[in-house]
């Protein structure tokens, strides 16, 4: 029967720190997603790709040619052309159209956390339209002469894609099962720690036990992340880079997330060591006075 209670009490050990260890790199994911910094980096993402980086830009120089047109500006001759062409295509590189893009993100992050918990969103791309004015503006105003002739124009937004819809029903997926680990995977871990003092035939070194196990998977944590880095993990997760877990960790969350889980897995792992000591200092001393 001993045997038995040790048993249970290990693998409630294991389970209980599996969970709290779980729920809390969840929450940072979680606030990633909330505040805003999951759609920034995947905006981000997106503008460093040469194909949508082409692709806006003939967005932008199509819809600015045409506004252009319409507010009465005559394009004569192929040099002043080919000059305000030229300066619609780099208007996508210019640190404008950057701010522009960021603005428009942050104003979209609460839709899209809300996206990733809608049960009733049809299957569709994450987009942002981005005002375009103010870069395309500036960059014909940089044109000599021409620059000064021509009329500030109010272009249309441009859309951006910035998930397709695949790899967003990809993200959906994976996001429901981290936010309910984010809110209740602590809990649910100190209640399967609970259950194993209970059974514990040796109480009071359970909490010296369960801390120094909380402690070895914080360090585990921070040092597979550290070590083989973020990219390498999307090999490692359910479903590899294709699957669910790995277009969440990819898509939204590699690069922001990554370095603020290994710091507070490490602070984690120092805090929970040191209480380990501590609590198994008071069970030699509970024992001796026993």
């Amino acid at each position: 029967m001993r045997g038995l209670r040790t048993l249970v009490s290990a693998l409630c050990i294991l389970a209980g720190v599996l969970l709290v260890v779980a729920g809390a790199v969840s929450s940072i994911v979680v606030r990633a997603v909330e505040d805003g910094d999951a759609v920034r980096a995947l905006a981000e993402r997106a503008m460093d790709s040469d194909a949508v980086r082409s692709q806006v830009a003939a967005q932008v120089t199509e819809q600015a040619l045409d506004a252009l047109a319409d507010a009465g500006v005559a394009l004569d001759g192929p040099l002043i052309e080919s000059a305000i062409g030229g300066a619609l295509e780099s208007a996508v590189e210019s640190e404008g159209f950057r701010d522009a893009l960021l603005e428009e993100a942050d104003a979209a992050h609460e839709q899209f956390a809300a996206a990733l918990t809608d049960p009733d969103r049809e299957s569709a791309p994450l987009v942002l339209n981005v005002d375009v004015s103010g870069a395309v503006n500036a960059r014909i105003d940089d044109i000599p002469v021409i620059g000064d002739v021509v009329p500030d124009t109010a272009v249309p937004p441009v859309a951006v894609e910035v998930l397709s819809a695949d790899r967003f029903d990809a993200v959906r997926a994976a996001y429901g099962p981290v936010a309910w680990l984010a809110a209740w995977g602590v809990w649910s871990g100190l209640a399967v720690l609970g259950v194993g003092a209970l059974v514990s035939h040796r109480r009071r070194w359970f909490p010296a036990k369960a801390l120094l196990a909380l402690a070895v998977a914080c360090l585990i944590v921070a040092g597979v992340i550290t070590v083989l880095g973020p990219e390498t993990i999307l090999r490692l997760v359910p479903g590899a880079v294709d699957g669910a877990y790995g277009s969440l960790w990819r898509d939204a969350l590699t690069e922001e997330a990554a370095p603020v889980i290994v710091e507070r897995s490490l602070w984690a792992a120092a805090g929970a060591f040191v209480a380990a000591l501590l609590a198994a200092a008071l069970a030699a001393a509970w024992g001796r006075r026993r």
